[in-house]
């Protein structure tokens, strides 16, 4: 599965909060810890993924996007901000009390999650240039 840097790029919360002129610029730059500008690396567009493909003699078999904007925000704030303060807040506690929360905490959110991602999915098999990720079957041109 490969990125789709049009989408994924625009869709970094945390690198767009801590680039801006606001009060939590660091720490929302500390959050994103180079992750944009990684993922800046291995992004491409569909055209250009093809234009690779063409240029390393691969044939393009069958192809699915998938993973909408909104669900990559979703992660985006879930796995950045949001987590770094449950660890904060579940290191309060001792062991015992602190492994019951986290048993009650993924309870209630990761259901939430794991729809919020299958609705978001949006699986095709065309080329949209909404979703955030595209998946390639590849064949050796003869």
């Amino acid at each position: 599965m490969l990125l789709n840097l049009d989408n994924v790029l625009k869709n970094f919360i945390c690198y767009k909060l801590g680039s801006s002129g606001n009060i939590l610029k660091n720490y929302f730059k500390r959050l994103d810890n180079g992750r944009y500008n990684e993922t800046k690396k291995v992004s491409k567009s569909f055209d250009q993924w093809m234009r690779l493909f063409k240029k390393n003699n691969l044939k393009v078999k069958n192809f699915y996007t998938g993973l909408s904007s909104f669900t990559w925000v979703i992660n985006d704030i879930q796995t950045r901000p949001l987590l770094k303060i449950l660890i904060r807040f579940f290191n309060i506690f001792p062991t015992s009390i602190r492994t019951v929360l986290k048993i009650i905490w993924m309870l209630f959110f990761y259901p939430i999650v794991v729809v919020t991602y299958l609705l978001g999915s949006k699986i095709s098999q065309n080329k949209r240039t909404d979703n955030c990720y595209v998946a390639f079957e590849l064949i050796k041109k003869i």
